[in-house]
């Protein structure tokens, strides 16, 4: 007797707790939203838009957090109302910016865009039918019920242009997307450049002329906007107008041909962001190795007895191994300077920096070559954010 008791009453929780469960389940958010949503698509294709509304309010008011339901009631008081009757603050602009149907998102063989079980599908579907019943509307310009149709239909980078042109009348958008932004060009990306500009050595090194600069960067940024970058200048053969003078032993040689590398790491501090992200303003700060590469191309003195008419400018057979030579002046320097960027797109940029360079070039043959140099590089760059591509077509700055 006492076991039967005990079987019956395990049969009954089990049966309670199963209950509860299912009880459960068809209370939480994913059911609501799923079962609301299809509501919601009935009484639209009944035209029954009050019952609609009410529909949508309750799911908004159970689910405030569900992708959509926001979007959902505020559509449906432009469907009904003929404009919206709250404001919504920036949740709504948050919830808009998300949206893919403007970034060029193939709605096709999409399972996000799927009538499916799941919430998001659903209530997708429901709130594109929602606005596919507002696109006959007649919304004011720049109002935030036709902000609404442009972020769910039209071409993304337009709209955010149609959002700037605006930001009188949408001052809580215009910073909500700047915020958003600001926020993207903090993460940390890698990039990539090309540079060129101009060598200008100064003062003590003004016999060293100045050289065509061509190189290449690559390096990341850093969440605070700072960038760290691996330099690499080819300084071009330049035919200098004097000649500079070599003296190697006891000959003096000259040369008007000179050429160079230098390999630098630097450090980009940044100063300024605009409130739109575009322009970026940093001061600049590196350590590196610099060589400059000469070649003797004339020839006075016989061993330095200052006679130039003797046997080809002074040297006989057995010293044409001089005109094999190549000098090499080396030097390890410090430089400072400052800095722009403009992010024309999410993943493009342009940018010219100028700096001073310390140089103390070792110099075997003759006196140590120290003085400083001014280098001034324009540069072309792209970034490498694999990962925050789709972030970057949501705010619109994936193309020129």
């Amino acid at each position: 007797m006492k076991y039967l008791l005990f079987c019956l009453l395990f049969i009954s929780s089990s049966l309670s707790f199963f209950a509860q469960e299912d009880s459960k389940k068809d209370n939480d958010c994913f059911s609501i939203s799923l079962r609301q949503a299809k509501r919601i698509n009935e009484l639209l294709a009944e035209k029954n838009y009050a019952s609609a509304l009410e529909e949508a309010q309750s799911l908004y008011q159970y689910c405030p957090l569900e992708p959509n339901n926001l979007l959902i009631l505020a559509t449906m008081e432009m469907l009904q109302n003929g404009k919206l009757s709250t404001s919504y603050g920036t949740k709504l602009f948050d919830q808009l910016i998300e949206q893919k149907g403007g970034i060029g998102s193939s709605r096709k063989n999409n399972e996000y865009y799927s009538y499916s079980e799941n919430t998001t599908g659903a209530s997708y579907q429901t709130l594109l039918t929602i606005a596919e019943k507002l696109r006959d509307k007649d919304f004011a310009a720049g109002s935030k019920e036709a902000m609404i149709l442009a972020f769910l239909f039209e071409d993304r980078f337009e709209t955010v242009k149609e959002l700037r042109r605006n930001k009188e009348t949408l001052p809580d958008w215009k910073r909500a997307y700047d915020m958003r932004v600001r926020s993207f060009y903090k993460k940390s990306m890698g990039f990539f450049a090309i540079r060129t500009g101009i060598w200008l050595p100064q003062i003590s090194m003004d016999s060293i002329p100045e050289l065509l600069n061509l190189g290449i960067a690559g390096g990341g940024s850093f969440r605070n906007g700072d960038i760290l970058t691996g330099e690499l200048d080819f300084r071009v053969i330049s035919n200098t107008l004097g000649r500079i003078p070599i003296q190697t032993g006891d000959t003096l040689l000259h040369s008007n041909q000179i050429s160079g590398f230098a390999f630098t790491v630097c450090y980009d501090k940044q100063l300024l962001l605009s409130p739109n992200s575009r322009h970026r303003f940093g001061i600049k700060g590196g350590f590196g190795y610099d060589l400059l590469d000469i070649t003797p191309d004339d020839y006075r003195g016989d061993r330095g007895n200052g006679d130039d008419n003797n046997n080809n400018n002074g040297f006989d057979n057995q010293n044409r191994e001089f005109r094999d030579i190549r000098f090499r002046l080396h030097s390890i320097g410090a430089s400072a300077g400052l800095t722009y960027q403009y992010n024309f797109t999410s993943s493009a940029f342009v940018g010219m920096d100028t700096r001073v360079i310390l140089n103390n070039y070792r110099n075997p043959y003759g006196d140590r070559v120290t003085g400083t140099s001014l280098i001034a590089n324009f540069t072309l760059g792209w970034r490498i954010a694999d990962g925050n591509i789709y972030e970057s077509q949501k705010l619109g700055r994936s193309q020129f």
